[in-house]
């Protein structure tokens, strides 16, 4: 049963190869220590295959449909646009309510109130447009929910078939200025998110908790939209957490 649960957090400014060194470490150092407690041996073969499975922190990854003014580093943890552009940005892999996990994320945003964070589905095409509006012609390649700074809160395609709320809604407003830190909150078993400011600059009794309810059958994944002014949105820390 021990086997079942393990946490995986990473800081998001390693390089691909000391995050593979980091799991390996991590993986073995726990079957050495699930061993000594246990008394007893565990073969090395499964300890390959916990770290085949082993989760990889989640990356901003440029679409094909992104032109030169939208930028990811090499390690993936940070986006940038360098001129008047609007896209959205896919981070991580797509999950479900299958996916059993629990995940955070930490990240400092941009330009407030020029970003949103949300979640699209497999069918999403609308990578990079000219302006904050998605394409309304058909809903079936704009599979998208969106909470953005000002709290404004779109939805489109499976989200509003699966999840039965209103195409769109306005939240409060939760960014307040340029540079805050939110985090990410991701429970696959209930298939809800809850995103919040986290920054020091806002006092704790006024943190609001956005709970965003996913479709309960349909691949989704994370994702950013940034757009209008010059900006970054880092990826300063995350979390996994296996649950059985």
């Amino acid at each position: 049963g021990k086997l079942k649960k393990l946490c995986f957090c990473i800081m998001t400014n390693s390089t691909c190869l000391e995050e593979e060194k980091c799991i390996m470490l991590t993986v073995f150092g726990y079957i050495r220590r699930l061993e000594h407690e246990s008394k007893m041996t565990i073969p090395l073969s499964l300890c390959d295959i916990i770290i085949t499975f082993y989760p990889r922190k989640w990356k901003f990854s440029k679409n094909a449909a992104h032109d030169e003014f939208i930028r990811v580093s090499d390690d993936g943890s940070v986006l940038s646009i360098t001129a008047r552009t609007f896209a959205t940005v896919q981070c991580g892999p797509f999950f479900n309510s299958s996916s059993h996990i629990r995940f955070k994320m930490h990240l400092r945003m941009g330009h407030q109130p020029y970003f949103g964070v949300g979640f699209l589905g497999r069918q999403f095409n609308e990578f990079q447009r000219d302006g904050w509006t998605y394409n309304d012609g058909d809903d079936k390649n704009v599979d998208v929910m969106m909470l953005y700074a000002n709290g404004f809160h779109p939805m489109k395609g499976c989200f509003v078939a699966d999840i039965k709320d209103k195409p769109q809604s306005w939240k409060s407003q939760w960014i307040d200025a340029h540079n805050e830190e939110v985090m990410v909150e991701i429970d696959t078993d209930s298939m809800t998110a809850k995103i919040w400011n986290i920054s020091q600059s806002k006092a704790e009794a006024n943190i609001v908790i956005h709970t965003l309810l996913l479709p309960q059958n349909i691949d989704v994944a994370m994702c950013v939209d940034i757009g209008v002014q010059p900006q970054s949105i880092t990826v300063l820390e995350q979390e996994f957490t296996f649950v059985h």
